[in-house]
């Protein structure tokens, strides 16, 4: 037992971030979707990333909150991740997944706004990984990829 909090020290030291649900704004009301909408993605060529954190958005039809919140538990769960909370009077769904290869861990909260018809839908990963970081790649936008072969959607990338 006595080795174990050394190690448990020594491997939570080697991350560079650790990602956490409580880190994510409670409400879709608490994101400015315009703002986020006039981003752009900006990832480049380079083969290793230290960012823990990606973001993305697009715009989803569908017939109801309730369909699109399962619509998108559905996208969560095509990209290992595990739903551990739906408010659905606050447009959010928070997902979680354990180790691999790129990661020791993520979590994500998908985020909904009615528009005109339509719903936008903003996704936000965060990563805990090691010091040496990872590949490059938009986690979110995985997320939304899956969601929108589930419903048509107008993706706008963001950074």
């Amino acid at each position: 037992m006595r080795i174990m909090v050394p190690l448990v020290a020594v491997l939570l030291g080697a991350c560079a971030s650790v990602a956490n649900l409580k880190d994510f704004r409670a409400s879709s009301a608490d994101i400015d979707f315009d703002d986020v909408s006039a981003r752009k993605n900006s990832i480049d060529d380079a083969s290793n990333n230290n960012e823990s954190s990606a973001d993305y958005l697009t715009v989803v039809e569908s017939e109801s909150t309730e369909q699109l919140i399962a619509l998108i538990a559905e996208a969560l769960q095509g990209s290992g991740y595990t739903p551990v909370k739906t408010d659905r009077s606050n447009g959010v769904v928070f997902a979680e997944r354990g180790l691999r290869a790129n990661e020791y861990g993520s979590v994500a909260g998908v985020y909904l706004e009615a528009a005109s018809g339509a719903f936008t839908v903003y996704a936000r990963v965060d990563t805990t990984q090691g010091v040496t970081g990872g590949w490059k790649e938009n986690r979110a936008k995985h997320i939304l990829d899956r969601l929108c072969v589930l419903a048509p959607c107008k993706p706008h990338a963001t950074g």
